[in-house]
């Protein structure tokens, strides 16, 4: 149950619907979320709502080897690779279960050659 709630959350991050609305993001995201993108930076949740409504479109990515293991109770890290434009990146996710709640605390982002 846990671990399709988690897959289920992830993949509402990926909805270009969802991705395009701050407010909806936010909902997603946890108070101390952080993230290491594909090309190395750090985002903190503050630096990636101010600038979520101007990332590319997620309307061509495609989601492969999407799983999840329980690493905790309430604690699922999700695990995948994305495709656009040729280009392929291994992402992995932590999600928390809080207060009846799924809010992702670490996203990391790899570019596979």
């Amino acid at each position: 149950m846990d671990v399709a709630a988690a897959l289920e959350a992830e993949l509402l991050l990926l909805d270009p619907l969802v991705r395009n609305s701050r407010a909806a993001v936010e909902e997603l995201l946890a108070g101390d979320f952080v993230e290491l993108g594909r090309s190395g930076r750090f985002w903190s949740r503050d630096e990636l709502l101010e600038v979520i409504e101007g990332f590319p479109s997620t309307a061509d990515l495609k989601v492969d080897d999407l799983t999840g293991r329980l690493i905790a109770d309430g604690v699922v890290l999700v695990s995948y690779v994305t495709s656009v434009d040729g280009e392929r990146t291994y992402r992995s996710s932590l999600w928390r279960r809080t207060a009846g709640r799924w809010r992702i605390e670490h996203h990391q982002a790899s570019a596979l050659h």
